[in-house]
């Protein structure tokens, strides 16, 4: 892939596929040398070392990755060298040992596993050799069915459920409470981010076929408007014509209120949607390579005088945001709790995951006891005391510690650098930074005056 950029910085994407390439050689002599300087100093100062967070933010790249986190785009993820290839036959080798087993599950007829190529190909443009050669954002079997609901609060609506409808059939509800910076940036009068929504719908055992996807908006309870509909076809691997599956008849409902403004971003209308077994394995694998790469990490550390020092991730959370392709990061298996017993939860939260509840319904999901926020930025303004009262939840949940950008000063002169856009600094107005640089300073001088 060719060189990108991220917010004015150049991205040069490179493979963790293999520790034994130059980069990672530069990177171990550059972690050595900060371990073997760290560990001269004298015991009362290595005390004061309570955590180390290996490397930073650790996940596949994508062609525009500022951009090209959604599902719009060509599907193209790193990386499919010669080492990544040989690592997932490997991969497949340890899940089912027999070919004939990897056979049974994918309906293929390989002869071995070293024919197996990882999907790399989109069925709708570019020619196959096999069925299984196909990868888009949904080949795994799932479609999001996402978009933005506002309701003009200055009516009295209360907060709106999305609820989805497959063939007439009830799915599921959501709340349209998610974080979409996006949408407020287009539309800052409606004061809030968090007007997203999003459910997975999986489409595995489908019929073949057209099917209708009706989603309406509850702002009052037991009331339904209707936001919109879209006709999708669920495909076979040999693309037969898809045909109308029965229709049950939808709910009462009314118009689309003029209090609501929304849209609907995914389904597409007339999308069509194939589902490659083979595409979960993949997805796993990659998922693989991050974590493989993190341990590697963690060995360095831990032939050091910090080896029982706590060692924390520092990983983005993508599913937290409802208009990306979390599939692209593969940092799913790095979020979980690893088998190794000093690597901890480190996370990287934005806008509602730093002080809503998308993180915490996650975090109440899983195993973990404690984590770290490697970085930290709620993507708009706050007063002291809601920033108080989003730091005390973490802490109560067990947050061990709280980070976030800062620009260096010298002689009251800041540094003359590239600042980062996400620094909590006076004189930075983006993302409302300059009042939460204001509000942190209230915090950290009188942190029991809001409590």
């Amino acid at each position: 892939m060719p060189q990108s950029r991220y917010y004015d910085s150049a991205i040069n994407n490179w493979t963790f596929a293999d520790t034994q390439t130059n980069i990672t050689a530069r990177r171990t002599q550059a972690v050595q040398a900060l371990l073997t300087e760290l560990c001269r100093l004298p015991d009362h100062d290595l005390v004061k070392i309570k955590g180390v967070s290996l490397l930073g933010e650790l996940h596949h790249l994508f062609p525009d990755f500022e951009a090209g986190m959604g599902f719009d785009l060509p599907y193209r993820t790193t990386d499919y060298s010669p080492t990544s290839v040989k690592g997932f036959r490997d991969f497949l080798k340890g899940e089912f040992r027999r070919i004939e087993h990897l056979n049974r599950v994918l309906a293929s007829d390989y002869r071995s596993f070293d024919d197996v190529q990882p999907p790399s190909r989109d069925i709708r443009s570019e020619p196959l050799q096999r069925y299984t050669e196909h990868i888009d954002s949904f080949a795994h079997g799932t479609l999001p069915v996402s978009g933005w609901a506002f309701v003009d609060s200055h009516k009295g609506s209360a907060p709106a459920w999305v609820h989805v409808y497959l063939n007439g059939t009830f799915v599921q509800k959501t709340l349209a409470d998610k974080g979409r910076q996006d949408v407020l940036l287009a539309k800052p009068e409606f004061g809030s981010a968090n007007t997203g929504w999003r459910l997975d719908l999986d489409f595995r055992r489908l019929q073949p076929g057209l099917h209708r996807i009706d989603v309406f908006l509850e702002s009052s309870p037991g009331q339904l408007s209707a936001l919109g509909a879209r006709e999708i076809s669920v495909m076979d691997k040999h693309q037969k014509t898809p045909l109308l599956v029965p229709q049950q008849p939808l709910p009462q409902h009314s118009p689309f209120s003029e209090s609501v403004q929304a849209h609907i971003d995914q389904p597409r209308g007339q999308a069509s949607y194939y589902y490659n077994p083979l595409v979960p394995f993949w997805h796993s694998f990659r998922a693989k390579q991050v974590v493989d790469y993190l341990r590697f990490f963690d060995n360095l550390v831990s032939q050091s005088c910090l080896s029982t020092t706590p060692h924390y991730t520092h990983q983005i959370i993508p599913f937290a945001n409802p208009s990306w392709d979390e599939n692209k990061f593969a940092i799913r298996s790095s979020l979980k709790v690893l088998d190794t017993q000093n690597i901890q939860l480190g996370v990287s939260l934005y806008g509602d995951a730093s002080y809503g509840t998308s993180f915490a319904k996650w975090y109440s999901s899983t195993a973990h006891r404690n984590y770290g926020v490697t970085e930290f930025h709620p993507l708009k303004g706050m007063s002291g005391k809601e920033l108080s009262r989003a730091l005390d939840l973490h802490a109560r949940r067990g947050a061990s510690f709280l980070s976030f950008f800062v620009e260096p000063y010298w002689n009251n002169q800041i540094v003359d650098r590239g600042h980062n856009i996400f620094s909590f600094d006076p004189n930075n107005s983006k993302f409302g930074s300059d009042h939460l640089y204001k509000a942190m300073q209230i915090h950290l001088a009188e942190p029991k005056k809001y409590r």
